[in-house]
Order: C-alpha cells, then structure tokens, then sequence
C-alpha cells in the first residue's frame, strides 16, 4: 500500500469515527456496545441520562449492573434471551422498567449481535434502547376507553336486548370489537341431555372436527370447563390439543384462551370462552370475569325476578369498576344512577348528591365556548326525545366545584317494555388526550427545526387570508425566499452548520416582518412569507429590502464566518392570482426569476415570467420524451495532428434531432438538462451510442480510434459511475482504450479526493482522460500533477483571441508550456480560420480541433473522413 493510499484510509476512518460519534450523540436512543463479557465499551449520553448518570460512571461498567435497576428479574431476562441472540443475530421490542420517583420509565431495546469484530474476535452486542413511556400511557389510556366501551355495549345489550340469544350475541360482539379477541362463544347447558348448546358467536369461526354446535359436558376444554365449573386461561394455546387444532391456531395466530362457566347460585347456566391473537392482560381477565358474572345474571333474568335483583347488584359492580363515568336519567332528565367513577369525575362526595338532579342544569349547561347551552339542543336529551343514540367527543361537563374539563361521550336511550324511560351516559375524561392532541397538531404544523409553521399551516393561513382580503378588497402579497448556493454550506460544512444557518435565518426574518404576518419553512433551504392588508406596494418594498439587509451581514456558524444572500419572489393579490395554488405557483415562479438576475435579489411576478416558465417546463417535458424516443443523436469532429494531419482523435457532440425543430445544438438544450438532472440519462445514452458506434466502426475495418465524450457535473458525481462505464463497455464489446472521457476544471476541482480516486480507476481501465476548458476555472496546479490525465484542452474563448489578443495568445502559451511541463498532450478546439491555426503551430500545440478543418458530423457522413485518414491542416 502506497503513502497515498495510506493517508486515504486514515481519513476515511476518521471521517467514520467522526460521523459515528455524532451520530451517538445526536440520537435521542440510547446506544450501547457491549463485548463478549458485557462490559460496555460505548455509550451514548441518551443512555447515562435514562440511569441520571454521566458517561464517565458507565462507560467500562458491566450492563448487568443497570440491568439490575430494572428490577429483580430484568437481568434474569437479559440471560435467557442471549441464546435466541446467538441464533438469530438479533432480539427486538425488549421492554423493561426503570423505577422513578414520579412513576416508572418504560423503555423498548433492540439487540444485535455482530460477529468477529477486529476489537472482539467472538463479536460485540449492540444495544438500542428507547424511551417509549408516553407510548405506554397512550396504550393505557386507549384500553381503558376500549374497556368503557366494552362496559358500555354489554350495558346496553342488557338494557335493551328483548331475549337471551339477542343479548348473548350482542354481547359477544362486544367482547370481539372491543378485546381484540379473534373469537367469542357462550353455550348454554340443556340439563335434561347433559349438553352445552351454542346460542352466541363473533368474530372468526373454529374449525375442528367434532366441534359442533353442541359439546357433552367434559369434552373438550369447553365440557371440561363447563364439568369442573373454574375458569381456564392460558396465553400459550399451541400445544393444547384440548382446546384447538395447533395448525389452525398457528394459521390464525391464536395466542391466548379464556373460559368462564356461568354460574348462578352455584347452578351452571353455560361457558363463555374467547381466543385471542395476543396474551390476555390482567385487567381485560377481571372485566371478562366480571362479564361472565353479568352475562350469568342476564341469562338468569328472564327465568326469574330474583336473578334481576342479583344482576343489577353484580351490573353496579361492573359499573364502579371502570374508571369512566356512567350515570342514567329518566325521562324529565334527572339522575337515577351513578357510578363510582361518576361521581369522582364530577366531584361530588356520594351518588345521592346527583340521583334526582337534573344532569343538563347540574353539569352540561354551558358549551366549550362559555355560551349557554340551550336543552333543545342537547344530544343527550335527543336520545331520550328521539330514541336514537349519539356520541360527542369535543365538549365540556361542569364539576361540583365550577370547573369544566373536555369529555367524550356517548347516550343512548334506555327502553322498558318498548317505552322509552331515559338515557344511558358513558363519559371519559379526555384532558390528557387533547393536551396530546394539541402537541400533536402543533407538531403536524409546525416544521421541527425552526419552529416556524409548515407548508401545511402556511396554506391554511392563506385561505383564511384569501377570504379575508376578498371580502375587505385588500391587497395581499405572498413571498418565495431561497437561499442562495446554501447545498455548498451543507456540502462542506456538513448538514449541522446547514441546520444552525437555517435556525438564525427563521430567527432573523420574524423580526423583518409585522405581527399579523406569517413566515413559514417550506423544506430545504426554501421560505415563504404572507403579508395581508397591504395597502401600499411600497410597504412590501422596504419589508423585502429589510429581508435583504439581513444577508448583508456576515453569519457567525459553527464558528465559520460565511456569507450568504437570498433571492426572493413575490406575488400579490388579486393581480397575479385569487386562489391558493396560482399564488404560490407565481411567487415560485418570480423566486427563479430572481436567482436568474443573478440572485441576492427581489422579483414581482409578471405574466412574461410564466410565458418563460411554461416554455421551459415543455422544452422539459419535449426533452423526456426525446429520451424515450431516442431523438438524441451524436455528431463526430475529428481531432488533428497540428503536424501531420492525421486524425488522432475523435469528440463525440450530442445533438438533439427535433421531429418538428429539426436539430437543435447543445447550447439550447444542455443548461435546461443540467437544471432538471435530464443530464444525467443524456450522458449515459451517449456513451451507449458512442460505443455502440466505436463497434461498428471496428467490426467495419476502420483503424480504431479513441472517441472522447464530455461528462456533466451530475453525471461525474454519480457514486455507480465506474460501474456504469465498465457495464456500457462490456455490453459493447470493445476495449476501453478506445473511449475518452472529458471533465471540465469545475467537475474535476468540486471534490478533489472524490476525483482523483474515480479517475485512477478509470486510468488503471485504460480510458484517456482530458480536461476540457482549461483556463476557465481557477484551479490548484497543485492537485493538477495528481490527476491521471493524458490531454489538455484549450478553451476556444482563447483560441478565438489569439490573433488579436495579447492576453489570451500570453494564456494559450502557458497553458502550452504547462502541459508540456507536465507531459500532457495540448488540444485546440475551436479553430475557425487559418492565422489561429499558425498561431497554435508556432506555439507548438500538438492537436487542433474545429470547423476550419471539419464541421460535426453524423456516423455515415464521418467515415468519409476516416477514410482519408488525415486532414490537411496547411490551408482549407
């Protein structure tokens, strides 16, 4: 390995290391590495402030000593699944819990094992750990409001269903919508045959041989359960043969079975069992039990007055088990029950200080915005006066105390021998759940970065501002600000000082705007700015120059100085446009306006600006089609000897032939490509067709030639480009040597170490590599001996003054000299008349190129000049 390559891999590894420690410490994750003895070699500073620690106390730690702070079992657990690691590579969604003073802090960890890694030859273990507690509270939460409405249904199935099967298969369905069980059942028992007979079932259907409609009791887990009369629960179902086929749990995803025997008075009435596609937690098996003892009494009520008894005691039960509110009324809308919960909720001592209270006067009186809240217009009342059930989730209830919190609701009617005696009410609590709404709506409009409002608020304050200016016939302007060249900043700087520029930017531009304005971050380096109740253009004027002004200034990031300027464009209303979309589309368009004059500059939109616009986006459009269609061909100029005449060489020019145009020139077409990255697919079709070409002209029995093609920036920057050359070159079967690449300085200084490591593998191929317009850029001679060249090319600017112009014949010399010097061969292109050609001559140039010898030609009509071999280059 050479010095350079040695000095090459030393920055690429500290560039890695360096991007590896900024990425431990911008990650919110914590991030541990632990070896073979699970001593921890790396740890994020997200990982210490889990534990309250700082790096230095972990670091070199075992991790079963803060495994043990996870509790009595947590590096019990961390033990086991070590095997399953070594197996698999990896383990995820670990969780555990940290003790807190202000509650535990529930954290998710992603392990994976990486095998012989040079500092531990049995590998290391690569831990992420995530703080998922405000995920575990939102889960909570929801199942709570998915048990509430479990309570709910089963309630009302019992209040208004009018026989057992109907109350049964109502109540089934609420236990498969609402405890994510993937099947319900409940048979009943026929005493006289000793049989449970299925009367209810939801969700998907068992099949199994021999599992009927109707089960002897102590067959199978139901008759078992139904003959010992004790729940059975398990949440590892595959196995049990007792219970179900294990294919078709697999197939299903079963995980979990629960059975209850109803019983009443020690009497069996029948089984309710569910399967579920995850384990059962604790709180969902009380509330099935609970159910099971419901259901009991439900069944039991229509045989008897003293099971209705029984089952309105056990119903209060359930009702004060649920965190959330129920309370019925009568007709006139007064209390008759209430729970527990209720009770609290509301702030209230006992249920008596309710029962017999007019709930609307007591707690719904008044709306969110502080109005009375007339009862005509109360949908609990309409679900008594109409029958029919409503639900509500964005108002308000009144404590005891004359407070208000948000609730969600739902009332439903409650009938009685088909007469409608009052109402049912659910209610939860859902402060928390608009809090994180709230956080949630602010995060969804507001851009991450710079906390300014995103595209999406910003839209919605122009509607609003639309209508508001419609209506007041006001003027309203709206701004386009892009920052200028601001990828370079990122490019070399890196996306941190690209992220700090942004941040003092958005803090900077609301201090250039009024109160009512809005300044929003579209993405990128990309602003927009609304400015409603213009009643001058001149005030639009001094708030853009005050924008202006802003970049006047250097910017102090990352602690580089930079400078830095801003084109904007404008649209105002209602001259260039009266919706949302056409003033966003013209200020855009005045945006690129402005960066065309040359940027750091301000735009107005006209109408001469979209014509502009709109014959670029179909010279686009006319250019993606020409790729489709192969419309792009290649013309030939031969480069010549200076002393000869023979033809060492060939250029390859892409030329665009327009089925109605006819031939377009590069100079019409190419910059838009650049623009658009069309560039890119343009390049790769040449170098097809140029190779294709050389083949052709081989398996013809023209003396081979090397044909040189011209790379874009974006082409060159492309990270397959290597790859892509050698596939081109394999497909066409023909010796690299015979292809020529050229650069411009621009491409060949962006990225110096990018560039010379391309092309030394494009030079070790064998492909020539020239620099084409040489004397253009300003380049470092330094880092020009590096590069594996064979050619310069001067730039015709030059030739073209060489008969006139001092200066350009005093830079031809030297760039002569210089590669002379440097054991580069020098080409003239753009040799037009017969004193440029003797200048060159007497300069000692070795290649010529131009119309004065031959103009571009097409593949049929350039093997005329092959032919001959040479080109006179004495006079025309």
């Amino acid at each position: 390995m050479n010095e350079n390559s040695e000095r090459n891999e030393i920055k690429t590894a500290r560039r890695t290391i360096k991007f590896f420690d900024k990425l431990l410490r911008a990650s919110a994750d914590g991030i541990v590495i632990t070896d073979g003895g699970h001593n921890i070699i790396v740890a994020n500073e997200a990982f210490c402030q889990f534990f309250g620690r700082q790096w230095r106390d972990v670091v070199e730690t075992n991790l079963f000593y803060w495994l043990d702070q996870l509790g009595k079992d947590a590096a019990k657990r961390w033990a086991e699944l070590e095997n399953r690691i070594h197996s698999g590579g990896a383990y995820h969604n670990i969780e555990f819990a940290l003790p807190k003073t202000d509650g535990d802090k529930h954290l998710s960890v992603n392990v994976s094992l990486l095998e012989k890694v040079d500092i531990e030859e049995e590998g290391v273990m690569v831990s992420i750990w995530r703080d998922i507690t405000d995920q575990k509270k939102t889960e909570e939460l929801m199942e709570r409001i998915r048990l509430t409405t479990f309570v709910k249904d089963v309630g009302i199935a019992l209040a208004k269903g009018d026989n057992v099967r109907e109350i049964l298969c109502q109540c089934m369905e609420a236990v498969v919508n609402n405890l994510d069980a993937a099947c319900a059942r409940i048979w009943l028992l026929n005493d006289k045959e000793n049989m449970l007979e299925l009367q209810a079932s939801a969700g998907i259907h068992i099949y199994k041989e021999g599992f009927t409609n109707q089960i002897p009791v102590g067959k199978f887990r139901i008759g078992l359960i139904a003959q010992d009369r004790k729940p059975y629960i398990t949440n590892s179902i595959i196995g049990d043969t007792h219970i179900c086929d294990s294919d078709w749990a697999r197939k299903e995803g079963i995980a979990a079975f629960a059975g209850y025997p109803l019983i009443i008075e020690n009497r069996l009435i029948g089984v309710m069992v569910i399967f579920a596609r995850k384990p059962l937690a604790e709180f969902t098996l009380k509330v099935l039990s609970s159910a099971s003892d419901i259901l009991s009494l439900g069944v039991n009520n229509k045989r008897g007055a003293e099971a209705l008894r029984m089952s309105e005691e056990r119903f209060r039960l359930l009702l004060d088990s649920t965190a959330e509110g129920i309370y019925g009324t009568d007709s006139q809308g007064n209390c008759t029950f209430a729970n527990l919960a209720c009770v609290d909720l509301l702030g209230y001592r006992d249920a008596r200080d309710l029962i017999g209270k007019n709930m609307h006067t007591t707690i719904h009186h008044t709306g969110v915005d502080g109005a009375p809240y007339s009862l005509e217009e109360c949908p609990i009342y309409e679900s008594y006066r109409y029958g029919k059930s409503n639900h509500v989730d964005d108002e308000v209830f009144w404590r005891a105390d004359g407070t208000r919190f948000p609730v969600e609701y739902w009332s439903h009617p409650m009938n009685q021998n088909g007469v409608r005696v009052g109402s049912v009410i659910t209610f939860v609590d859902i402060t928390e759940r608009k809090r994180a709404e709230d956080e949630i709506r602010y995060v969804a409009h507001h851009d991450a970065l710079t906390d300014l409002p995103n595209r999406i608020l910003f839209n919605d304050r122009l509607t609003l501002a639309l209508a508001h200016a419609h209506r007041n016939k006001e003027l309203m302007a709206v701004m386009f600000l892009d920052l200028d060249r601001f990828k370079m900043i990122n490019d070399t700087l890196g996306h941190t000082a690209g992220d700090q520029l942004l941040r003092e930017v958005a803090h900077k531009l609301r201090k250039c705007v009024r109160e009512d304005d809005t300044i929003a971050r579209l993405g990128g380096d990309e602003f927009s700015l609304l400015l409603p109740g213009i009643t001058h253009i001149e005030h639009i004027t001094q708030i853009t120059e005050k924008i202006l002004n802003v970049f006047v200034k250097p910017w102090n990031i990352c602690g580089y100085e930079l400078y830095i300027t801003a084109s904007i464009g404008i649209a105002l209303y209602p001259y260039d446009g009266e919706s949302v979309e056409i003033l966003l589309k013209n200020a855009d368009i005045a945006m690129y306006h402005a960066k065309e004059q040359g940027r750091n500059n301000y735009q107005f939109y006209n109408p001469a600006m979209h014509t502009k616009y709109f014959e670029k986006m179909l010279m686009e459009n006319a250019m993606r089609r020409a790729l489709e269609c192969k419309d792009f061909v290649v013309h030939y100029q031969p480069q010549i000897n200076i002393v000869d005449g023979m033809i060492v060489g060939i250029e390859a020019l892409v030329r665009w032939q327009h089925p109605e145009k006819g031939l377009i020139l590069p100079d019409d077409f190419l910059v838009l490509a650049e623009d658009t990255r069309l560039i890119v697919s343009i390049d790769e079709l040449v170098l097809n067709t140029v190779c294709e070409q050389i083949k052709t002209w081989q398996d013809t029995g023209f003396k081979p030639t090397c044909v040189a093609v011209n790379l874009s920036a974006h082409t060159f920057q492309q990270r397959n480009l290597v790859e892509m050359i050698t596939s081109v070159l394999k497909e066409a079967d023909i010796k690299p040597h015979l292809l020529g690449l050229e650069i411009t300085e621009g491409i060949a200084m962006k990225d110096m170490e990018t560039t010379i490591h391309k092309l030394s593998r494009l030079n070790k191929m064998g492909i020539k590599i020239a620099i084409d317009d040489f004397g253009t850029g300003f380049s470092s001679l330094t880092y020009l001996k590096k590069f594996p060249i064979s050619k310069i090319k001067i730039c015709k600017n030059f030739v073209h003054g060489i008969v006139n112009d001092e200066k350009d014949r005093v830079i031809v010399a030297s760039i002569i000299a210089l590669a002379r010097g440097l054991k580069f061969r020098v080409i003239a292109e753009g040799v037009e008349t017969e004193s440029q050609l003797n200048y060159l001559r007497n300069m000692k140039c070795d290649e010529v190129q131009g119309r004065f010898f031959c103009e571009p030609l097409s593949p049929d009509a350039f093997e005329k000049i092959m032919m001959q071999d040479r080109v006179c280059v004495n006079r025309r």
